[in-house]
């Protein structure tokens, strides 16, 4: 089977990739922003993302970096913001956040640490100000708080 590449240019966007048909059905995707900057850089299976995902900011920084099995998000998962610290950390398994979740405040100051089970919250579950001063501290199971240790 020959590898046709796709090359598309508008206003906002110029894509390339190198796709069977034609179409995202295999291959590396890339997406560039109307500054030429790198906007996504993606792999596809069978019409479906697959392995490493990274976009981009319009300035050229990371945006998002994870992965993907089967078009859904699995694995771990990290997005930033445009001057390039960390909002989120976390993880996923078949689209569903699972694990260690932190977000962080513009400042680099922890804002959430919490846990998950199948994308609902699952153990310790703390929110902080902008300051680092904890604001909410429970325990849940199963996406209901069973022990609220502020009130």
């Amino acid at each position: 089977m020959k590898l046709k590449e796709l090359l598309l240019l508008t206003d906002e966007q110029k894509e390339k990739g190198f796709f069977i048909r034609g179409n995202k059905d295999c291959g590396e995707y890339k997406d560039y922003r109307s500054n030429g900057n790198l906007w996504e850089h993606s792999f596809y299976l069978k019409d479906k993302r697959q392995g490493e995902f990274k976009s981009y900011w319009y300035n050229g920084q990371l945006m998002r970096h994870c992965f993907y099995l089967k078009g859904r998000k699995h694995g771990e998962y990290k997005s930033y913001y445009t001057k390039g610290q960390l909002i989120k950390h976390c993880f996923y398994s078949k689209d569903k956040r699972q694990g260690e979740y932190k977000e962080y405040w513009g400042n680099g100051q922890l804002m959430i640490h919490c846990f998950y089970l199948n994308s609902e919250y699952n153990g310790e579950y703390k929110f902080y100000y902008e300051n680092g001063q904890l604001r909410e501290h429970q325990l849940y199971e199963n996406g209901k708080i069973i022990k609220d240790y502020l009130k």
